[in-house]
């Protein structure tokens, strides 16, 4: 998205029948602790292609509901679930850990914070998006509604909003200090003419790049490398999800 959150611990003589429904117990209790956020993720409103032919301008805003944050999973859960589990545990483990945040987390944070001191994630992502849509070549007109540039009616609003970003503890990492750029995004696109959602979806983007966090911390550029990357992969990733369902 680390030994301890649920204690799985055996004793040494122990039949093969309750440990396998230990591990069904403990699946299920994260199933269930994780329903609220499993439930919304992924696609919510397939694209309708049909409606989305007459959509040649499109007005994008984009918000960030949390500033950048860092979280350190305490314990190894996510990753336990995300090998055992595939991607539904990758997901349910990157919640749990998207979730909880560790004491330790604002002074994390705060040993970054010079890294960031010039870096706007959200506009950063606002004209990332505009740029995978205009180079798309299906869109006459993008603008961004945050810089004003809205003159004349859009025929669609794409709506983007940054549900969680920053880095977390690697899903299945060795360790919790070894961390990842983590992204969580919630978008729409609705049609100006009958305010009908023409696509809807829940998206996760993990940053395949793994570094320990010292890294991260004492290298110059490499946090806001990253970010970029991540937040430029995803932004193509969004807009082929809504031109390609």
């Amino acid at each position: 998205t680390r030994p301890g959150f649920f204690n799985t611990e055996e004793p040494m003589i122990h039949s093969s029948f309750p440990s396998f429904t230990h591990r069904i117990l403990v699946f299920f209790v994260l199933v269930f602790t994780m329903a609220g956020c499993a439930s919304k993720s992924g696609t919510r409103v397939s694209t309708d292609s049909a409606a989305l032919q007459s959509i040649k301008s499109i007005q994008l805003s984009v918000t960030s509901a949390e500033p950048f944050s860092i979280r350190k999973s305490d314990n190894n859960t996510g990753a336990n679930v995300g090998a055992a589990f595939g991607l539904v545990g990758v997901l349910i483990g990157a919640g749990i850990d998207s979730a909880r945040t560790s004491s330790t987390s604002s002074t994390l944070e705060g040993s970054v914070s010079l890294h960031l001191k010039e870096f706007d994630g959200r506009m950063a992502f606002a004209t990332k998006v505009q740029n995978a849509l205009l180079q798309s070549k299906r869109f006459d007109r993008v603008d961004q509604q945050a810089t004003g540039s809205t003159s004349g009616a859009s025929d669609g609003h794409f709506m983007l909003n940054m549900e969680d970003w920053g880095l977390r503890s690697c899903v299945g990492g060795a360790s919790p200090d070894h961390m990842q750029v983590a992204v969580h995004i919630d978008g729409k696109l609705i049609a100006r003419t009958d305010k009908r959602t023409l696509w809807e979806r829940d998206e996760l983007y993990l940053d395949p790049i793994c570094r320990r966090f010292e890294e991260f911390r004492d290298q110059t550029g490499l946090l806001t490398e990253r970010l970029n990357q991540s937040l430029e992969s995803l932004s193509g990733v969004l807009v082929n999800r809504v031109l390609y369902p």
